[in-house]
């Protein structure tokens, strides 16, 4: 009995030993919150309201930034259903710890649909839990009534319009007698009919294609907004002649009409409002009439809608129209009352542009969004404003220090690397074609749709080749011209308009430089007007001797804006074979075109469901590889092949909704799973090269030069290429986006609207949220690239930038 006792003391104590010598596990974390305020009760609909909620942290564990806490809500319909998950963020202050209490400014995005709602207020840990998940009572809930506004105004002036009538018949009845000079006021409105539709029909313009494009307008830019219209009709109010005056307002509406309608139509494509480097090739409209007509919709067309109203008075006879404006005003000053309503509107309007730029500092200085800028101070000032800024900058061209030269010259020093691998020249001497395909984006490489292959010869030919398969797309406004300017001289697109307009008279360090350089003979061919893009100016300016344009090809089959891709191949290879060797070669597709409608029947192998423009994508893409597997077969035929460097890539996006590639793709629908997926393919097939694979590595339309340099045995020094170059390992490797963004080997950082303190850090493999810290950085880095890179075009600094006293060694 002792030795059982004795032994179950003994496993009791090694038991208590074991046990005390394990770690202490941390405490759970508690979410635990008292939220009080936030009671908004009345919005107007798709408006944004302020409130302050007062917030009291219950848990034990401390909010920070760094833990991605926020404040935020969820919309529920009145029958709790919900309606909207997630609502606007709203930073905290600070860094509040458990027991202790904050005060948060919170913004709230009312819903489109007038109607009862709920908002119930709640405490988020992005990507781990909403605090209402864990406990109930962590969050509190209010009524929220959204009223209409259309309908609220339109209460009122059906509400001013009866009182008027209803108190001019009771005068005529000698019910009420009504003071003469509020008799006068409808003969003062009637005499000022015109000022006052033109005022009222531009404001309402201009909140509609905040509807319409879901740019959100702040209560400052409808203010302004609301000044601009006035301030246009104050100009015309002391103006004597009736109808010439209805003319004038009359044209000045058609023009913002048409602006409006402008931004409307390119913010579908682009994703972004209209400026005037971008007008300025706006000639080129009727090229892409049917990319536009595809891109226009009906209800765009309201803002045209009131003009009618313009035609009508100025049909009207004189004696009709304001016979009576002689008769009112007489004791008063009007061109005084003018003048001093002016003048107040004036100051009003610069004092709201102040505190914009005070809440928004460098929004007027540095522009990484036009929509941002749309979004504080309205449509027509932000064209005010872009106005301002292209006249300030063609006459106030960049001026630039010794000292910015001196570290730029530094930059380029660093980034380019004198460590060279064996692949380095294993291309040398061979002849390089370069093939930009239109709008082929990387989703279509390997994508099967009910057994076929949207790319067959590609695919092929990626099994003998390096294939990138995360190259990511950096063009910008420019599009196709974006893709060859990025391409060919490693430096990033304009943040507006097209480096093809802006800047056209200017040499360029390039690809097609470098290898006359070298001893190559250079030809560019597209089958297409070569005023298009600018492009016969812009390729004598890249380095190109010889090209080939829309009429310097024999006839054959059209598809769509011109010559087929097979006929333009075909006979693109029949003139490079009788180019001097080694040759560089540069071809730009086109069947390939948005809104992909022009492909003849008889090539159409996918189904394709009325309105479905990603079937027809699929279409036009699936007919440009089969001109490419003829293309690759007649380069064979005429002995090219094995002697001849063939890079393939594509130069910008499909514009088709990430919403419709999600139904053959499997992909998410959020911004960063749009931005990531925004990648072309990069193929190049080296003669003879034996480590052919698939890479992973993170590059983009930059590197293109570097690279080909690289397999060539060039050297970039002396060069002033920003891009990397895709055969070295360098894991600081940076692909830059022209809104701020970027990608490197394990994070993107995406920001919509330009500033890195509104961006968010992602994960590049797993898309979860990082603290911002992970990627601030680079994200400066990025900002100094764009900067670096725009000064180089702007102030042409190239030549000065090789020259002997800064040449980079």
């Amino acid at each position: 009995m002792k030795k059982v006792i004795s032994f179950f003391l003994t496993l009791c104590t090694v038991s208590l030993l074991f046990l005390h010598s394990l770690p202490v596990l941390a405490a759970e974390p508690t979410y635990g919150v008292e939220i009080s305020g936030g009671n908004i009760g009345n919005l107007f609909d798709n408006s944004t309201k302020e409130v302050k909620v007062h917030l009291k942290n219950t848990g034990n564990t401390t909010w920070s930034d760094d833990k991605q806490i926020h404040l935020s809500y969820h919309l529920l319909d009145d029958q709790g259903n919900m309606v909207l998950h997630d609502g606007l963020r709203s930073n905290l202050p600070q860094d509040v710890e458990p027991g202790e209490s904050v005060d948060v400014t919170a913004k709230v995005q009312a819903p489109e649909q007038p109607g009862s709602y709920q908002i119930q207020w709640d405490m988020v840990q992005e990507n781990v839990t909403w605090f209402s998940e864990k406990n109930p009572n962590n969050s509190v809930t209010y009524k929220l009534n959204v009223v209409s506004y259309s309908l609220f105004m339109t209460v009122i002036i059906l509400i001013v319009v009866f009182a008027a009538v209803l108190a001019y018949i009771l005068d005529r009845k000698k019910i009420i007698k009504v003071p003469t000079y509020i008799r006068k006021i409808p003969k003062m409105l009637w005499a000022k009919f015109d000022l006052i539709w033109f005022t009222i029909a531009v404001y309402i313009k201009m909140l509609y294609f905040s509807d319409l494009t879901h740019i959100v307008l702040t209560p400052d830019a409808k203010k302004v907004s609301f000044l601009f219209a006035l301030l246009i009709g104050l100009l015309f109010n002391l103006m004597k002649h009736r109808k010439r005056r209805v003319a004038i307002v009359s044209v000045i509406n058609l023009i913002i009409s048409l602006t409006i309608l402008g931004d409307l139509v390119y913010l579908e494509y682009f994703d972004n409002v209209l400026s005037i480097p971008v007008l300025l090739y706006m000639g080129q409209a009727a090229s892409v009439k049917g990319s536009i007509m595809q891109l226009l919709h009906y209800n765009q067309l309201y803002v045209l809608a009131d003009l009618i109203i313009g035609v009508v008075l100025l049909l009207l006879p004189q004696k009709i129209y304001f016979p009576e404006l002689r008769m009112v005003g007489k004791s008063i000053n009007k061109k005084a009352l003018t003048g001093a309503l002016f003048v107040a509107c004036t100051a009003l309007l610069f004092l709201n542009i102040k505190t914009i730029s005070k809440e928004n500092p460098g929004i007027f200085v540095q522009r990484f969004s036009n929509s941002k800028i749309v979004e504080s101070v309205g449509v027509m000032n932000y064209h005010l404003f872009d106005a301002y800024k292209f006249v300030s900058a063609s006459f106030n061209k960049p001026k630039v220090t010794t000292d910015q030269l001196a570290a730029m010259s530094e930059w380029f020093k660093g980034h380019y690397t004198n460590d060279k691998n064996a692949d380095y020249g294993v291309a040398k001497g061979k002849n390089v074609i370069v093939l930009q395909v239109e709008a082929l984006q990387q989703f279509v490489i390997g994508l099967k749709v009910n057994g076929q292959e949207v790319t067959p010869n590609l695919n092929k030919l990626i099994k003998d080749s390096m294939y990138y398969e995360n190259y990511f797309d950096q063009t910008n406004q420019g599009r196709t011209s974006d893709g060859e300017f990025t391409s060919l001289t490693s430096l990033y697109p304009l943040n507006e308009g097209s480096v093809y307009f802006s800047y056209p008279q200017q040499n360029y360090d390039s690809l097609p430089y470098a290898l006359k350089d070298n001893g190559y003979t250079t030809f560019s061919a597209h089958a297409y007007d070569g005023q298009f893009w600018n492009r016969k100016t812009m390729h004598q300016h890249l380095g190109i001797d010889t090209s080939m344009f829309g009429s310097d090809f024999a006839p054959g089959e059209n598809i769509g804006w011109g010559l087929s891709d097979k006929d333009f191949l075909s006979q693109s290879v029949q003139k490079i074979a009788t180019l001097q060797q080694p040759f560089f070669s540069f071809l730009i597709t086109l069947s390939n075109h948005h809104p992909y409608d022009a492909l003849p029947a008889q090539y159409k192998v996918f189904d394709e469901k009325e309105g479905s423009m990603l079937d027809r994508y699929l279409n036009t893409a699936h007919y440009t590889d089969m001109a490419i597997g003829a293309f690759i077969d007649e380069l064979k035929s005429k002995g090219l092949y094995d002697n001849t460097v063939l890079a393939i890539y594509g130069d910008h996006d499909s514009a088709i909704d990430i919403k419709d590639i999600s139904t053959v793709v499997q992909t998410g629908t959020e911004p960063i799973d749009a931005s990531k997926l925004d990648k072309v393919p990069l193929i190049i097939h080296i003669p003879g090269y034996t480590k052919n694979a698939t890479s992973s590595t993170v590059a983009g339309h930059l590197d293109l030069t570097p690279s080909i340099l690289h397999l060539l045995g060039i050297s970039e020094e002396n060069h002033l290429f920003m891009g990397n170059d895709l055969f070295e390992n360098d894991p600081s490797r940076l692909v830059v986006f022209r809104n701020g963004s970027y990608a490197d080997q394990s994070h993107y950082f995406l920001t919509l609207s330009g500033s890195i303190q509104d961006g968010q850090c992602y994960d590049l493999s797993t898309d979860q949220l990082q603290p911002n810290s992970a990627c601030s950085a680079n994200a400066e880095e990025a900002r100094k690239r764009l900067d670096m890179s725009d000064l180089m075009i702007q102030a042409n600094l190239m030549p000065r930038l090789k020259s002997e006293e800064t040449a980079i060694k």
